[in-house]
């Protein structure tokens, strides 16, 4: 059980990590984008606001997909 309790704590550590960095990330393109728009080039700004939510929305439905993969796995079992 210990073992049990350690490893769940352990994976919502990395969990949190990862969402910190996730949204560090995300903030980082979202200004720098704004910057690029402030700068003049409209439209390369909002590229890179919409790359970055893009890729961050494909990030965020793999990992629930994988999540949804490993739960059957772990049913069948």
């Amino acid at each position: 059980m210990e073992l049990e309790k350690s490893m769940l704590a352990s994976n919502m550590k990395k969990e949190s990590i990862g969402q910190w960095l996730a949204f560090a990330i995300a903030m980082t393109s979202v200004i720098g984008g704004v910057i690029v728009i402030l700068c003049g080039k409209s439209a390369e700004g909002i590229g890179v606001i919409i790359a970055a939510l893009v890729a961050l929305a494909g990030v965020f439905i793999y990992g629930r997909h994988a999540q949804g993969k490993e739960r059957k796995e772990k049913n069948l079992q």
